[in-house]
């Protein structure tokens, strides 16, 4: 598989906010509350990322001219993991984390740290990301409880 990675822009925002949504449609959202799904929306909405690729390194995982990914780094912190439900299971993950792990590295960074959702967290572990503990993070005034992992990079 050859995906290209390229630095997001904000003419990408619409079409990232639809493949995280889906994503999380399926994936996410029975997990979740009423509340906690529309807080999820508002996060990821066009707007919301907007802001994002303005203020974080997003980056889009491109598959023959498809968008098939997304990952960011916000400082030390990997976020927004997700892949396009057309290209799960084909090893979309697994690149896109060595992606970023490769660009943190390149930018100093030696320790990462993520916040899994319930069916990330097996996926990172994996990966040899470790679990911290379970915490609530807020999001939008809405509280999720999710797993802190870290994990070593580079030497």
């Amino acid at each position: 598989m050859n995906l290209i990675f390229q630095k997001a822009v904000v003419a990408d925002a619409e079409k990232l906010s639809q493949l995280i949504c889906e994503n999380a449609r399926i994936t996410l959202a029975p997990f979740y509350t009423q509340e906690q799904w529309q807080s999820f929306q508002l996060e990821y909405s066009p707007e919301s990322m907007r802001e994002k690729i303005i203020s974080q390194d997003v980056y889009c995982a491109m598959l023959d001219g498809v968008l098939a990914g997304t990952v960011a780094l916000k400082e030390d912190w990997v976020v927004g993991v997700y892949t396009s439900m057309s290209h799960r299971g084909r090893g979309v993950g697994q690149k896109l984390m060595q992606f970023i792990e490769t660009l943190a590295i390149q930018k100093g960074f030696s320790l990462l740290l993520l916040a899994a959702s319930p069916v990330g967290a097996p996926f990172y572990m994996k990966l040899g990301w470790e679990t911290i503990a379970q915490q609530n993070f807020v999001y939008n005034g809405v509280m999720f409880e999710e797993t802190l992992m870290r994990k070593k990079v580079g030497r």
